[in-house]
């Protein structure tokens, strides 16, 4: 048994130093790749910039080619031209339509006697709504903890003390009738 346990001691150790060369060589790896990167990183934003302006300088050729051959065809001239007037008018037309339609609904308003505020209140009501809704809920969760009243009881009050209350107000209210019927019969 002594001689198993030493062979199996060597393994363990020559298996986790293969495991760290390993885990190593991936950490070099990684390395290289980043300084490859990093190297060819450097150099795209040193010719970035001569191969953004070679760009530009392109694109600025092919615009005034562009522009050339567009202000030489007559007919293309013509085209746009007609085609702003036509835009023009679209919107001339446009904004008199506007004009019309909001003058008649004035006078619709007018006729109706409706005020503004009414084209409105059915948005007004449903946001009043919701508003209430939601004081309901805040009663009913302050209603839930808030902790019922002592019950007391009433004192009573002797009779005749009672009647003598009723009957004066009985008084009142015979004498104002009887003034109220009398101005009316003037």
């Amino acid at each position: 048994m002594a001689a198993a346990k030493k062979k199996t001691r060597p393994t363990a150790t020559l298996d986790t130093e293969t495991a760290r060369k390993i885990w190593l060589a991936g950490v070099g790896a990684y390395g290289r790749a980043f300084d490859n990167a990093r190297e060819q990183i450097g150099k795209l934003n040193d010719d970035a910039g001569s191969y953004f302006e070679d760009l530009v300088a392109r694109g600025e050729k092919i615009e005034n080619d562009a522009y050339g051959h567009l202000k030489s065809n007559e007919r293309l001239n013509k085209v746009a031209k007609r085609a702003t007037n036509l835009t023009e008018r679209a919107e001339h037309a446009a904004e008199q339509q506007r004009e019309f339609v909001e003058a008649r609904m004035a006078t619709l308003r007018e006729t109706l006697e409706m005020p503004l505020g009414v084209l409105t209140l059915g948005r007004k009501i449903r946001s009043l709504s919701a508003q209430l809704d939601e004081v309901a809920e805040d009663v009913a969760e302050i209603k839930a903890t808030i902790k019922p009243a002592k019950k007391t009881t009433a004192k009573r009050v002797p009779k005749a003390t009672a009647k003598r209350t009723t009957k004066r107000a009985a008084k009142k209210t015979v004498k104002k009738t009887a003034k109220k019927t009398a101005r009316k019969s003037r």
